[in-house]
């Protein structure tokens, strides 16, 4: 979940 875009658990900080 690198690069997602989630930004919940601080895994997807990519900006999708």
């Amino acid at each position: 979940m690198t690069g997602r875009g989630k930004g919940g658990k601080g895994l997807g900080k990519g900006g999708a």
